[in-house]
């Protein structure tokens, strides 16, 4: 009886260990700035709102044909994996704020079927561009791409933590990514 629950005490132990380890293999990297911006319903929303949830966020826009539908389709299909009772986010920033205003946004979100914890937002150019640039630390959303990508903006997925500071950044287009993305996640979600 000793030897057993000796056993069970040494396993537990060496699991709590190793979930432990595995959370804290994730450096702090920058803090999300408190801007401002609005979302699909007309609201201003402060990123800082996000911060009592984990969260995952990208930077497209809704007219783009090139990397953006893959980065949405990737993002949903990472959202599907996540238990739904998750404290969990997914905030997409648009990078054209010209064309995608509150109204434009929803019907994306309404196109895509997302939940309420899909979170579409926009700005000014410059704030967006500050935004990514600054806060963010990814490149800067410019003009000049092709037909299918007028805009050139960053295709990588940002986790953040629940005090709103940026853990790691993952490759939109890579599934293993995606898959340590989700695993990450539900950690973060956890703490």
């Amino acid at each position: 009886m000793r030897r057993t629950a000796l056993a069970a005490l040494i396993l537990l132990s060496s699991f709590f260990q190793l979930s432990c380890q595995r959370k804290s293999e994730l450096p702090v990297l920058f803090t999300v700035p408190a801007e401002t911006l609005t979302d699909d319903s007309g609201r201003a929303r402060s990123l800082s709102e996000f911060h009592q949830n984990a969260a995952v966020y990208a930077f497209i826009f809704t007219r783009c044909a090139g990397v953006c539908p893959t980065m949405m389709e990737a993002m949903k299909a990472l959202a599907s994996k996540v238990p739904a009772d998750s404290s969990v986010r997914y905030v997409l920033i648009s990078v054209d704020p010209v064309h995608d205003t509150p109204e434009v946004l929803r019907a994306y979100r309404q196109k895509h079927g997302v939940g309420d914890r899909w979170v579409f937002l926009t700005g000014t150019r410059e704030l967006i561009s500050k935004l990514s640039i600054e806060g963010f630390k990814l490149a800067a959303p410019k003009d000049g791409g092709g037909p299918n990508e007028p805009i050139v903006h960053s295709t990588k997925f940002v986790l953040v933590d629940r005090a709103g500071q940026i853990r790691a950044y993952y490759d939109s287009f890579d599934a293993e990514q995606i898959e340590l993305l989700r695993e990450n996640l539900v950690a973060l979600a956890g703490e």
